[in-house]
């Protein structure tokens, strides 16, 4: 089996290798393993299917599963420590805003991310406009970011509510969350791309990944 890994990323666009596990058959994944194990480099493998992620974290010492985010991160460096201060770091470049709990996976995975590319965020859960005085109560905490990610389902209405409350850069990441006529994130996704807030940026249904990594490239030249 010839899998070529991407091992100039960091140099070409200064964000290391991240692989979608999602797909992959766990041969492939032990293969890719052995490579990481090899270089002794870091890697974050995201939409990690559990089974998997616990099997190369038991088979594989330098792995860790984290179950909440969905991700296996491997050889790790600094990126836990990060990580573990997602909801009390009181420096943080990018606030992660969330409408429930039910798009908490999809915060971990932003989290995560931004915590393997260098970055500390913090996670705002659960201020969505059904409880519009929660986000009010955030909103200082929130707007200390140069970055703020919305991440929410149903009517996606928090990114507007974002978009026209704060200056900074706001990207958002509608979710599959909600019922019916939700159509497993499209009607959010819809909402975020026609916010009448100027400037939002929007990314793909559930996808924390690509968020965090284009706040970290947002975050590169505002340095």
């Amino acid at each position: 089996m010839h899998l070529n890994i991407d091992k100039q990323r960091f140099e070409r666009i200064g964000q290391s290798e991240v692989v979608l596990a999602e797909n992959k058959s766990r041969v492939q994944l032990e293969t890719i393993c052995n490579i990481f194990q090899e270089s002794a480099e870091e890697a974050l493998f995201t939409r990690t299917n559990p089974s998997d992620g616990i099997y190369l974290a038991e088979n594989f010492s330098f792995a860790k599963w984290i179950e909440c985010a969905g991700c296996l991160l491997i050889n790790n460096g600094d990126t836990l420590k990060r990580y573990s201060q997602v909801h009390s770091a009181e420096n943080y470049q990018v606030s992660i805003v969330s409408g429930g709990t039910s798009d908490f996976h999809v915060c971990n995975e932003a989290a995560l991310t931004l915590s393997y590319l260098g970055i500390q965020s913090r996670i705002f859960p659960d201020v969505g406009v059904a409880g519009i005085h929660r986000f009010f109560d955030a909103a200082d905490a929130i707007s200390l970011a140069k970055i703020i990610l919305v991440v929410a389902g149903m009517d996606a209405a928090l990114v507007s509510v974002c978009g026209g409350y704060f200056h900074q850069p706001v990207i958002a990441i509608p979710t599959s969350t909600g019922y019916g006529t939700a159509y497993q994130g499209q009607t959010a996704m819809n909402a975020s791309l026609s916010s009448c807030a100027q400037g939002v940026t929007v990314v793909n249904i559930d996808n924390g990944f690509g968020a965090a990594s284009a706040a970290a490239r947002m975050l590169s030249i505002l340095k």
